[in-house]
Order: C-alpha cells, then sequence, then structure tokens
C-alpha cells in the first residue's frame, strides 16, 4: 500500500470515528494512531482494552443513572488515556540540597463521588499511608533510598499522590522501587498484618476526627465540595467490610501519570 493509499484508508477509519467529539488537545498522531488500530483488524490487546473500559465506565454513577452515556466516544476518550497519552516526566531544579520526587497516579475511578473510594483508602494506605506501609518499611528503611515516603489519596480529585524526599544520585533507582512496591499489592503480595493494619489506621482516624470540631468541619466542607454527604461513621463501616481481593482490584486500577523530581542544584 502506498502513502497515498494509506492515507485515503486512515482518513476514512477517522470519519468513522466521533473524531469531533474527542478532546480537542489530543495530538493529530494520535488520532491517526486511534483511526489505524481502530478497526476490524484490531490487536486483541486493545480489543481487550477497549473490554476494561466499557466494564469500567460502566461502573460509572452517572453511566448507572443514564445508560445512554455509555457511548462509543466516552470509550475512546477513556483508552486515549490509558493507551495513547504518553507519560509525562518532568524536572526541575532548586538551590536546595536535598530532591523531592513525587509520582501521580490515576485511581481508575475511585474518589469521593465514584467507584470503590473505601477499597482505595485501604490499598493507598497499606502502600504508603503509615509507618508500617510498604513504601515506609521498604523504600525507606530497608533500602535507605529517601528521607521520607508515603502515599496519599486524594480523593475530591480520583487521584494518589507519592511524595518523597531523595538524594540525585538516587533518583531513578527511588523510582523503580516505589513502583516495584505498587507492582507487589497488585500482584497480591499483601499480609493479613498489612490489611488490619491498615483498617485499623483508617478506622482510628476517623474515630479521631469526631473529637476534632476543627478537622471535622474540615472534613464535611469538603464533602459538601464534592457533591456528597457521607459521615466518618459511615466510612468506618465501610472499610470494617473491605476485602483482600478490593484492595488487590484497587491496586490494579491505579495507572502511573505524571513523575515529577525536583532536583537539588545546592552545594
Amino acid at each position: 500500500m502506498d502513502m497515498e493509499e494509506k492515507k485515503l484508508t486512515v482518513d476514512a477509519a477517522e470519519q468513522a470515528l466521533p473524531v469531533q467529539e474527542l478532546p480537542a488537545d489530543i495530538p493529530a498522531e494520535v488520532r491517526q494512531k486511534l483511526a489505524e488500530d481502530l478497526n476490524d483488524e484490531a490487536t486483541e490487546d486493545l480489543k481487550q482494552d477497549m473490554r476494561e473500559a466499557e466494564k469500567e465506565e460502566a461502573n460509572d454513577e452517572e453511566v448507572k443513572a443514564n445508560p445512554e452515556m455509555l457511548t462509543k466516544s466516552r470509550l475512546l476518550k477513556l483508552l486515549i488515556k490509558k493507551q495513547y497519552v504518553k507519560l509525562r516526566e518532568v524536572t526541575e531544579e532548586e538551590q536546595v540540597t536535598q530532591g523531592k520526587l513525587s509520582l501521580g497516579f490515576r485511581t481508575g475511578g475511585a474518589s469521593l463521588t465514584g467507584g470503590e473510594p473505601a477499597a482505595y483508602w485501604m490499598f493507598q494506605t497499606i502502600y504508603g499511608g503509615s509507618t508500617s506501609a510498604k513504601l515506609f518499611l521498604n523504600v525507606r528503611e530497608k533500602k535507605s533510598l529517601c528521607y521520607y515516603a508515603s502515599a496519599q489519596f486524594v480523593a475530591s480529585k480520583g487521584l494518589m499522590i507519592v511524595n518523597s524526599g531523595i538524594e540525585n544520585r538516587n533518583f531513578e533507582v527511588a523510582r523503580d522501587e516505589i513502583l516495584h512496591q505498587l507492582d507487589l499489592c497488585r500482584k497480591g503480595e499483601i499480609t493479613d498484618a498489612e490489611l488490619e493494619s491498615a483498617r485499623k489506621t483508617l478506622v482510628n482516624g476517623w474515630r479521631t476526627m469526631l473529637d476534632d470540631p476543627l478537622t471535622l468541619e474540615r472534613y464535611w466542607m469538603g464533602q459538601a465540595a464534592a457533591g456528597t454527604l457521607v459521615s466518618p461513621e459511615e466510612r468506618i463501616e465501610q472499610v470494617t467490610d473491605i476485602t483482600r481481593e478490593q484492595v488487590i482490584a484497587a491496586a490494579q486500577s491505579t495507572a502511573l501519570d505524571t513523575v515529577f523530581f525536583m532536583k537539588g542544584a545546592a552545594k
């Protein structure tokens, strides 16, 4: 097939897609790749991605309320985010002695208003939410790759952020070990002790909140801003019933989006 025939084929494929409904900032080469891939000869991997996207979107609260929202365009947008948008890596230099490494993850839909936030809180706590978490015990304590390492579930935005302080020379090995600990969670390498420790940490946190008016006020302001009103008592009930399988599923739904490294330039 010569270049002109290939262009005609791609143009025809693009016309069959709801391209005008796709995000305006999607690069032309991504649109072309998408048009080439989403045809009758699509690979099995791509077909599986589409099936997973459809399953994930079917659990979205908006879609549940209005099934007609589950359109091809909506699935394509999700697919683009998963398969076609390149990982963002940003490095900046500052006049500080210690470097800062931050990794931003998409939660796969878990947030205050969607998915299974209770399961995601459990996963995040096991991964990096306490001094008994995998990041603290392995990346910091056992391997001494960072001064601190923790994970925060930003439930209002459906994100998880891992922050760590490192020596510049440890950038790659620290990043890789942080991701390795995530892979262990995905594979189900979570002990009963880790599971129960995370549950206890979360329950104690919400119970303590009930005795702190200022913290409780901030909690309810966050709930109101997100358009949901789930009490701390309800959150406690939710995490009490979370299973190991749900925690593993939460880990598996997590996708790395951005790596930010603030490189210390001071001597």
